[in-house]
């Protein structure tokens, strides 16, 4: 799902050679001197530097400061100005751009990010914000045009959207989505746009593309049932639902590899304690299957902190999938 050119780079859904003709100024009608780019969240990737051979004003922000500090060590000759900003807070991205706004901003991996942050609402008002009158707005997606059409389609955003498929390294498709302002929008009003975004994701995972069909719910049962000769399972009866698994195990059955690119374990750790509350099933752990589950949730960071001794029922894994499709 990913291109990773060099040890110390990280480039999400495609790689270069596939999007320049889309990010051209000649395709895009952008002037290649004028024109004021925005990469946000840039992290690691070298989608900057190669915006930056095409257009002589390109910004990259991120909110993580390590990642904005490693690029501005490594590309210090590069034409682009690395900043730490978080790019759902347009007045602090404003500043760090010469004239306030953008022309251009590259999207490439951010917006997934937002949906399974749900953060998805900031972001979008703050684009509207920070594009200029004649600005366009490009995103980069794994996601389809089945949800991406829709959910770009606000009417508070007063967006023009056209979309492309754009087939990843590993023959997947992505969906390149290029948006334009009309000319009758206002200022977006954020409550509008985050009731839009809300109910286009609700229909998206409970009619469209629901995370728990029959099939789905089949296979977790099968391989929940497999999972009982494994150590760390814990069974108290004959009942299916008396398995209980640690977290690390439940996370693994319950999400496919796709999923785990998008929802990690610390993510997964955090959302589940939430769902669980006060019926998480505590369990004190001893000797070594103690060490190797606290290693199995990555060391258990603030966030996770106590989370190894954590197991579930199926039961509470299905209605937490229920809970968060």
């Amino acid at each position: 799902m990913l291109d990773k050119p060099e040890s110390d780079t990280f480039d999400w859904v495609v790689s270069w050679p596939l999007l320049k003709p889309h990010l051209l100024p000649a395709a895009l009608g952008l002037n290649s001197e004028c024109a004021q780019v925005l990469d946000i969240g840039c992290g690691f990737s070298t989608l900057p530097l190669v915006l930056a051979d095409m257009y002589a004003n390109v910004t990259a922000i991120d909110r993580e400061e390590h990642c904005v500090r490693h690029m501005q060590v490594k590309y210090q000759d590069s034409r682009v100005r690395w900043r730490a900003a978080d790019c759902c807070c347009a007045p602090d991205v404003a500043a760090l751009l010469p004239n306030g706004y953008a022309d251009l901003i590259a999207d490439k991996g951010m917006l997934d990010c937002a949906l399974t942050e749900g953060t998805a609402t900031k972001l979008l008002c703050s684009v509207d914000q920070l594009l200029s009158s004649g600005g366009l707005y490009v995103v980069v997606s794994f996601r389809s045009a089945d949800l991406l059409l829709p959910l770009l389609s606000c009417a508070s955003l007063a967006w023009n959207v056209t979309h492309e498929p754009l087939p990843m390294s590993n023959g997947d498709p992505a969906s390149i989505c290029t948006i334009s302002r009309r000319g009758d929008g206002g200022p977006c009003q954020e409550e509008v746009v985050s009731k839009h975004v809300d109910q286009i994701l609700d229909w998206w995972y409970t009619q469209q593309r629901p995370m728990l069909t029959a099939d789905r719910e089949q296979q977790i049962r099968d391989a929940w049932t497999a999972s009982v000769p494994n150590d760390g399972c814990e069974q108290d009866g004959a009942n299916l639902d008396s398995i209980r698994l640690p977290l690390h195990r439940a996370f693994i059955l319950l999400f496919t590899a796709e999923e785990r690119v998008e929802l990690d374990m610390h993510d997964f750790v955090e959302d589940i304690l939430a769902h669980l509350g006060s019926e998480a099933p505590l369990a004190a752990l001893e000797g070594p299957q103690a060490s190797t589950e606290h290693s199995a949730v990555e060391q258990s960071t603030p966030r996770t902190s106590g989370a190894a001794g954590i197991r579930i029922t199926l039961n509470q894994a299905l209605a937490y999938i229920k809970e968060q499709q």
